[in-house]
């Protein structure tokens, strides 16, 4: 399954940076979805002409992995605080510039509850303890993480790319394979499934209820 790129830009070019980024799905991004507080850990890119970043909060860029690219400059100052978040400005070599923000977006990290997936490896935040995922595993992952929960025809269509009347038994045997990792490292993230519709569970350990209380 591709991964996806939300695009916000104040100018039309939402047709060229589909074909310019055929292996990601490109996703139109509207101001009111980046106000959502839980809008996080997606993939976007800004393609600018007339628009100030000021504009938008800080936590959009530092919840994200974004990419700006503006043919206006933009506030230094600002641009300093959002190290986490790469610019670029007109002109641009265009392979250079694609190759960089590719390997950005692939090789960023998602942070869920205890873990951190980082290419294709998931740490436990609070443990250190780390495992090796396979490719359809961290694609998995991330669509869990992202939608929390998932339908079975939506799991064999979009993730794993096969008939949607394969048997539910398929899903399983993946969904087995993960839980096994999560428990090798230790994490409270819990794969729960019900009724053909699969979900990504916390379940809070006292000591976690304990300091969260404590905060």
């Amino acid at each position: 399954m591709k991964s996806i790129i939300y695009l916000y830009s104040d100018i039309s070019c939402q047709k060229i940076v589909k074909e310019i980024f055929f292996d990601f799905d490109v996703e139109e991004l509207f101001f009111e979805k980046i106000k959502e507080n839980n809008f996080k850990n997606k993939n976007v890119l800004f393609v600018i002409k007339d628009v100030d970043i000021e504009f938008f909060e800080k936590s959009f860029f530092f919840n994200n992995n974004v990419v700006i690219f503006s043919t206006k400059k933009q506030n230094e100052l600002y641009e300093k605080e959002l190290n986490n978040s790469k610019f670029y400005y007109a002109p641009q070599n265009l392979k250079k510039f694609l190759d960089e923000i590719k390997s950005y977006f692939l090789s960023s990290a998602i942070i869920f509850k205890d873990i951190k997936i980082v290419n294709e490896t998931a740490h436990n935040l609070s443990l250190g303890n780390k495992c090796a995922l396979t490719e359809l595993e961290r694609s998995i992952l991330l669509q869990l993480i992202d939608k929390k929960k998932i339908e079975r025809k939506y799991f064999l269509e979009k993730i794993l790319e096969i008939n949607k009347d394969t048997e539910t038994k398929t899903i399983e045997s993946h969904l087995t394979r993960i839980r096994k990792k999560l428990l090798q490292i230790k994490s409270n993230i819990q794969i729960t499934s019900k009724d053909d519709v699969f979900s990504i569970e916390f379940w809070a350990t006292n000591m976690d209820l304990l300091v969260k209380k404590t905060l």
